[in-house]
């Protein structure tokens, strides 16, 4: 699949059950815009990499409930946290107008592992955390506060 044994190590979340998932008991493929962890042993290392095609831009990613989600950046490239946009119905909000809004569609301090420190950082797209960006290779832990959003990357 990945050019690593994943089996038994591979992990994505299910957003309806609420409830980590394994591989290759739970599921058998990979989605792109998934967020998903990989187990790796200490001292064993492993740079993913992907041969296919690139998605199509934009690329959404349906939330369909409220509650935690794991994300990943569809495609090769990082992306600014400024650069998503959320949708719900027909209304369209960029970033900032979401995070100022008052009811907001997403909560926009993404959690995600750094391994180069191994220590779990913050992503917020308008400062005050780790990075500002998302990028490949990545999964992210959000909050949805709504019912039917879908995230928008560029």
């Amino acid at each position: 699949m990945l050019g690593i044994d994943c089996t038994n190590r591979l992990y994505r979340w299910d957003a309806v059950g609420k409830t980590v998932q394994l591989y290759p008991d739970d599921f058998s493929y990979l989605d792109v815009g998934n967020g998903y962890l990989m187990w790796l042993n200490v001292g064993e290392s492993y740079h993913p990499s992907y041969a296919g095609l690139t998605p199509s831009s934009p690329r959404e990613r349906n939330l369909t409930r409220a509650g935690c989600w794991w994300v990943g950046v569809p495609g090769s490239q990082s992306n600014p946290g400024t650069a998503l946009s959320v949708r719900k119905n027909d209304v369209v909000r960029t970033q900032a107008e979401d995070a100022a809004a008052a009811d907001p569609w997403l909560n926009w301090n993404w959690v995600y592992w750094d391994p180069s420190v191994q220590t779990a950082r913050i992503m917020s797209p308008s400062g005050g955390g780790d990075d500002q960006s998302v990028h490949p290779w990545y999964g992210y832990r959000i909050w949805v506060n709504t019912d039917a959003v879908t995230l928008i990357f560029p």
